[in-house]
């Protein structure tokens, strides 16, 4: 038995992130500069965000961590307080009293089984299916599209306890050595 790795790759760059070598230094360069330009991004959005009242980014900007405080007395943020807090302020800030505006609640991101069920239309709390009918969906989807089918269910099925996935492009093949 021996394990393989396909890799699959589209376009220029496409497996620069593979698992199975390391950079070439081509690739350690352009790395190096999108490291620059996303940086580099992120300074002068924080200047145009933060403007004079954050006096000295170069003193903050290492990825350290801060307290509520300490970011308070940097310049990183305004104020201390929760999502409250916040919304009578801005509200303050725009002169507009209590009652003069709504605060709406927008409802948290579906889970997977509601996903799945506001997707292909079935009501209920869950979406079950049963050996005979994923056979039979596999029967009408073809082996091919089935097996893509199944790889993004399952990507889908892994979100239940990841709030992000990365889904490498890569296949997995085990031989037995017929």
């Amino acid at each position: 038995a021996g394990v393989g790795i396909t890799r699959r790759t589209r376009g220029p760059g496409g497996d620069l992130f593979n698992s199975v070598e390391p950079f070439t230094d081509d690739q350690r360069e352009l790395v190096r500069k999108s490291m620059h330009v996303v940086y580099d991004q992120f300074c002068e959005r924080i200047q145009i965000g933060r403007g004079d009242r954050l006096p000295d980014l170069d003193a903050v900007d290492e990825g350290l961590l801060f307290t509520g405080a300490q970011a308070v007395q940097n310049g990183m943020a305004d104020d201390l307080g929760g999502l409250d807090a916040a919304l009578l302020a801005l509200a303050e800030h725009v002169d507009l009293e209590e009652g003069e505006y709504d605060v709406i609640d927008l409802p948290l991101p579906l889970s997977l089984p509601e996903y799945l069920n506001e997707v292909f239309g079935i009501s209920g709390p869950r979406v079950q299916a049963t050996l005979p009918e994923v056979a039979a969906l596999r029967q009408l989807l073809g082996e091919a599209r089935w097996k893509q089918a199944a790889s993004l269910l399952d990507g889908m099925s892994q979100l239940r306890n990841e709030s992000v996935l990365l889904l490498h492009p890569s296949a997995l093949r085990v031989t037995t050595g017929r």
